[in-house]
């Protein structure tokens, strides 16, 4: 959904409903619905746009610094209509093209399951992966049950380390590994990430499991956020015939 704070909404004049709707990220809580009578991008427009708003706020001083100055998110919605958008790091810019890149794999590697995209990746010596697809996160790391089926590695040559993570619903602290290297496939391209995150499923301070979220859902092995795509000089999404290509791996 597209995602909006309190204060960006009065800000921008949204329309506030009394509709609400449960979000879930870190944790859980509601958001209002309010309405943007226009969105433009670029030539782009749209009319009557509606925005979750979220006070993601934690009361955790050092997070809440860190989400202070959340932009307005655009949603899966909105990139849909889009059909493809292409990555370009190198310029820092966003292409809309008029005619959609014909899939150069031989099959798709998204796919949408309960409003969300799954991203089908690879990683050199471990084999396939299922990844929540998500531009809005700044971290890419690798959940429990990767971390259940290869835990001998993962204890073997990761180095002992912890997560914290802030955002919809809260914070939480987590037991992780610190991969040194591993290999992901991005379509076609490939691309050496170092210091990968594996999380065991464990609270830091408790070593009590914790409650699998949604992006943890049966059959994800973990996320791809936004650094996942800046290993790559270029990133073609098609949302369209569903895939996604890495172009040029950066250095």
């Amino acid at each position: 959904m597209n995602v909006i704070s309190p204060d960006k909404a009065r800000e921008y004049g949204l329309r506030f409903t009394d509709v609400s709707l449960g979000a879930e990220g870190v944790g859980q809580q509601n958001c209002t619905i309010a309405i943007a009578d226009t969105l433009r991008i670029g030539d782009m427009l749209w009319q009557n746009v509606p925005f979750g708003v979220l006070d993601i706020r934690t009361g955790r001083a050092e997070a809440d610094e860190q989400l202070r100055d959340l932009s307005p998110v655009v949603g899966l919605p909105i990139m849909m209509t889009m059909r493809e958008i292409r990555f370009n790091f190198l310029k820092s810019e966003l292409e809309i093209p008029a005619r959609p890149t014909s899939n150069p794999l031989p099959s798709s590697n998204l796919i949408l399951d309960n409003s969300a995209l799954r991203l089908e990746s690879f990683i050199g010596g471990y084999g396939p992966v299922c990844l929540h697809f998500d531009t809005g996160a700044t971290f890419s790391a690798l959940f429990q049950p990767w971390f259940a089926r290869h835990r001998s590695d993962v204890e073997r040559l990761g180095q002992p380390d912890s997560l914290r993570v802030a955002g919809v619903g809260g914070t939480s602290c987590l037991q992780t590994y610190r991969m040194p290297c591993l290999r992901f496939s991005l379509g076609s391209g490939e691309a050496s990430i170092d210091s990968r995150q594996v999380s065991t499923g464990m609270a830091l301070h408790t070593g009590n499991p914790l409650e699998r979220k949604f992006v943890e859902s049966e059959g994800i092995d973990g996320i791809a956020g936004l650094d996942f795509l800046e290993h790559f000089s270029r990133v073609i999404l098609n949302l369209e015939q569903m895939y996604i290509e890495g172009i040029d791996p950066r250095p």
